[in-house]
């Protein structure tokens, strides 16, 4: 087990392939997360962890799988049998495996702030997450834009860079996410903004 540099959130990894585990871990690290990682679940006894991330791998839909009790816990899967199952176990949320770090984040501080995470293909039987919300001002096509940078994790020069304009238009843009959203910080317009459907993880 390894614990690494903390941005205020705590995830425990779970892997059964220590060589995705240390991957996920390091990409987990670049974007500030502390990270523990074991190739088991028993973690319980664990101190002041925020959530659990559990990679199912190739485990297949026959596995035993849970969440861990008191932990809001994401699953990662491969398609939709295993994302099926993780769903019926109780599991949080479910994310395609093959979804990048900063999507990850992304889906670990919505299941952290209580809310539910999924991907219709991931998922083949309707759960009881919280309600979808309704966003009163619709975002135009270049908020649309800037939200989905959001949720990648880009700064406002990285996406000025990526969208060809100033950061001050893009801090202007991102101000008016926030009030169309009724978000208080950028992380809580890409949770908000998947639950209106805006986002995809």
């Amino acid at each position: 087990m390894e614990v690494v540099g903390s941005d205020g959130l705590r995830v425990a990894l779970v892997a059964r392939d220590p060589l995705v585990a240390n991957f996920l871990a390091h990409q987990l690290r670049a974007l500030g997360v502390e990270t523990l990682v074991s190739t088991a679940p028993s973690i319980t006894d664990l101190p002041g962890l925020d959530a659990v991330v559990w990679d199912l791998g190739l485990a297949g839909s026959g596995a035993d799988i849970a969440p861990v009790d008191g932990l809001p816990t994401l699953a990662l899967a491969d398609g939709p049998e295993d994302g099926t199952l993780a769903l019926r176990a109780g599991f949080a949320g479910v994310l395609d495996r093959s979804r990048p770090a900063e999507a990850l984040v992304a889906a670990v501080q919505a299941i952290v702030a209580g809310l539910f995470v999924s991907e219709p293909d991931l998922a083949l039987v309707q759960t009881d997450g919280p309600a979808p919300i309704q966003v009163d001002s619709p975002l135009s096509s270049r908020e649309q834009e800037v939200l989905e940078a959001l949720a990648e994790g880009l700064s406002n020069r990285e996406i000025g860079h990526q969208l060809y304009v100033s950061e001050h238009t893009v801090r202007f843009h991102v101000r008016s996410i926030l009030e169309k959203l009724e978000a208080t910080s950028r992380t809580q317009a890409v949770v908000l903004g998947a639950r209106a459907g805006l986002l995809e993880f």
